[in-house]
């Protein structure tokens, strides 16, 4: 260094040192105050008590590579007169994490290059002082050094002073140097912009958040370097401005940063409109909801939106293979929206783990309701209120995905990972009418129509509600109790059935409240099956109704009645194994004095029980006296009454067997083993097989043998069994038990 010619200004002693008269002088031990304070000489080069040589410079000649006389990395520096513009006393992750005691001094002079950082000093304070303060008069004496962390890779470095003392001069005021202004904070993101102001104290004016105070103590900041809590914890919000900002200016890790020391330095404005603000939603509106000239995923303020995360579709477009907007399954999606909420999940269906929350979402604006549901499974929901209500009018985006239980050989089209984000409350949307039931349980039919809300009506309980809670009704129409469990016996007349239709291991209508599954009038219990009335208005009244198959009054009657088998062809002439379908019939006869409603009757067939074929009986009656003929349809030459096709085929006999046909009461789904016939005829050879006869005993013997091909077995008028050639479909016995 040429130090002969060099001049240093000391601005605050207000003095003029000409280098050459301030040489010599003796080493300065660390924490030793120099004489120069009191207007002596200042000497240019001391050597330290560790063998140091220790130059005196400015800290423009430390930061700055194109300043005269600048000193290079390692080089021992002293600095006097300067001032202290941060303390740090924050550990900001946590006590016996980090490090404080570092201190930021300045040149008087201000400006660029004017600030240092000085890592973790020996500290002499000034008379009466516990610690430094802003604006104390300091002398220091140290180590460059350029600090990079092994984990930045981008080459930069911060300027340090290490292994140093600071010795105050005269204690300040306890604010320090005014903040130098940066007009255009932009320029900060711009490292040759940036690094003559690293280590000053710098003051940005009018900012904008563009984020909250995040988990480590940084906040982001609009067109400026975010701001950091090295020195002071301030938490923010998104929609925080200010009107100024100061702190010391520096590096780390990859970013250029803000650190305020103090609440003084943070001057928070009003705060500002976000495009987001008035919800999440607020980013797929289509509006300029903060006027800043930037809409919806456009602004900075959507930025990490899960409604900006994807392509923007329509329910239309994600339900529906064949349109071309179609995503791939694990696509980040956001819906057209506003959405209506049709469905929440608010109940337990089952115990142990379960799901709720899912909501179901459905464009109301569409005029053909195919394909325009969804449900949204388990969403971050943002509700208008405390709480997400049926018809509110919602934004939805989250990911694609086709879920399918294990063993599941269909799925169910979802939103998983989502986000329901409420705009306004609504109206609760109407469901769509659906005439045909039988449309809601055949897959091609029903998958239109998966996450709509539909409804059906004039529907009857054909199956009741099992272990999970799911029953079925006409047409073939599963309900299921994943939002609410309905109360149904089967049997019961369901005026309307609403819900949303979903698939798991098949297609099932979900309802959600006790409205949405109307019971009407029924006939299923004592009262309604013994008052001579059609209570559920199906056309068929008391014990002609199969609702009250099971009820005392008809299960009672059964006994008294005289209704039996007459005639019997079960092996058409000619037609072996295959050629008996179609042509097998059975007559039956009413022996009583009064007419017999037949549906809540099943004629079963077999060799061990009578359930191997079963035929529900018609809705009608047989008159006293009167006769019937089931089956074919080819009777024999009389029309049957009833077509029954016999599936399987009535059984033929195996040499050394026997096979039975018989008359049992109740549904078919309700007969079982040791369900006692009506009546009954065993034929063949011997049974083997444990068949029952009407007595409920299994006789060993037949009541007929095994008869030719094309003969029937028909019943005498002494109440036996016949072998009877040619067969007499339509002319019944006269036998009257």
């Amino acid at each position: 260094m040429q130090t002969s010619l060099r001049t240093c200004v000391l601005a605050l002693l207000g003095l003029l040192c000409v280098v050459p008269a301030c040489a010599g002088g003796n080493g300065i031990p660390h924490g030793t105050a120099d004489t120069g304070v009191d207007g002596g000489p200042i000497d240019a080069a001391v050597v330290g008590d560790t063998g140091t040589t220790y130059t005196t410079v400015t800290i423009p000649q430390i930061q700055n590579a194109g300043a005269a006389g600048h000193v290079l990395v390692g080089a021992g520096v002293r600095v006097v007169g300067v001032l202290v513009t941060a303390v740090d006393t924050f550990e900001e992750n946590g006590a016996g994490h980090g490090r404080t005691s570092d201190v930021w001094v300045a040149d008087p002079a201000g400006g660029p290059w004017s600030g240092v950082q000085v890592v973790m000093p020996s500290v002499t304070t000034c008379a009466g002082q516990t610690m430094l303060g802003l604006g104390d008069t300091v002398d220091l004496q140290g180590v460059v050094h350029e600090d990079a962390d092994p984990t930045d890779g981008t080459g930069r470095s911060v300027t340090q002073i290490i292994d140093a003392t600071i010795t105050c001069r005269t204690h300040g005021d306890g604010t320090g140097p005014a903040a130098a202004p940066i007009a255009d904070a932009t320029t900060l993101a711009n490292d040759a912009m940036a690094e003559p102001w690293e280590g000053v104290v710098i003051q940005l004016s009018s900012i904008d958040a563009i984020g909250a105070t995040d988990t480590m103590g940084s906040q982001t900041l609009r067109n400026a370097p975010p701001m950091d809590d090295d020195l002071f914890h301030y938490v923010g919000t998104r929609r925080d401005h200010f009107d100024a900002i100061r702190g010391v200016f520096t590096y780390e890790i990859g970013r250029w940063e803000l650190l305020p020391r103090a609440m003084s330095d943070v001057v928070p404005g009003t705060p500002r409109m976000i495009e987001d603000g008035a919800g999440a939603w607020a980013c797929a509106d289509g509006a300029d909801s903060d006027a800043d000239g930037a809409i919806d995923c456009a602004d900075v303020d959507c930025v990490g939106s899960a409604l900006c995360a994807g392509a923007t579709i329509t329910v239309q477009d994600l339900q529906d293979t064949t349109h071309a907007a179609h995503p791939t399954v694990g696509a980040p999606v956001a819906l057209v929206g506003p959405l209506t909420v049709t469905s929440i999940d608010a109940f337990a269906e089952m115990t142990g783990a379960g799901y709720l929350g899912s909501v179901v979402v459905q464009d109301a604006s569409a005029t053909d309701p195919r394909f325009s549901g969804v449900h949204v499974f388990v969403p971050r929901v943002q509700a208008c209120g405390t709480a997400l209500a049926l018809g509110d009018q919602v934004y939805v985006a989250g990911t694609y995905a086709e879920y399918a239980a294990a063993g599941d050989s269909g799925t169910r089209t979802e939103i998983d990972n989502g986000i329901v984000s409420c705009r306004t409350a609504g109206t609760a949307l109407a469901p769509t009418a659906i005439a045909t039931p039988a449309t809601l349980a055949a897959a091609a039919t029903a998958e239109p129509y998966e996450g709509v809300l539909v409804s059906i009506g004039g529907v009857s309980v054909t199956m009741p509600a099992g272990t999970y809670g799911r029953f079925q009704v006409t047409g073939g129409v599963y309900v299921d109790d994943d939002v609410y469990r309905a109360t149904v016996a089967n049997g019961d007349a369901l005026s309307a059935v609403i819900g949303v239709l979903t698939y798991s291991f098949g297609y099932q209508i979900e309802p959600r409240m006790a409205s949405d599954v109307v019971v009407g009038p029924t006939e299923h219990d004592d009262a309604s099956c013994g008052n001579g009335t059609d209570d559920d208005h199906d056309g068929h009244a008391d014990c002609e109704d199969t609702d009250c198959c099971a009820t005392a009054p008809c299960m009672g009657a059964v006994s008294a009645r005289r209704l039996i088998l007459s005639e019997v062809l079960y092996d058409q002439a000619g037609g072996g194994a295959t050629g008996d379908d179609g042509h097998e019939w059975i007559e039956l006869r009413n022996a009583g004095t009064s007419a017999v409603p037949i549906s809540c009757y099943t004629l079963g067939n077999g060799t061990t029980n009578y359930r191997y074929s079963f035929a529900q009986l018609p809705a009608t009656s047989i008159p006293a006296g009167g006769c019937i003929l089931v089956g074919g349809p080819d009777c024999g030459g009389p029309t049957c009454t009833d077509t029954i096709n016999f599936n399987p085929d009535l059984h033929n006999v195996t040499a050394g067997a026997a096979a039975g046909v018989a008359l049992l009461y109740g549904l078919a789904t309700s007969i079982t083993d040791t369900t006692v016939p009506v009546d009954a005829v065993i034929y063949g050879d011997a049974n083997t097989g444990g068949l029952r006869d009407r007595t409920g005993a299994m006789p060993a013997t037949t009541m007929v043998g095994t008869v030719t091909a094309g003969h029937s077995i028909s019943r005498t008028a002494t109440g036996g069994w016949a072998d009877t050639t040619p067969p007499t479909p339509g002319v019944c016995t006269t036998y009257t038990p």
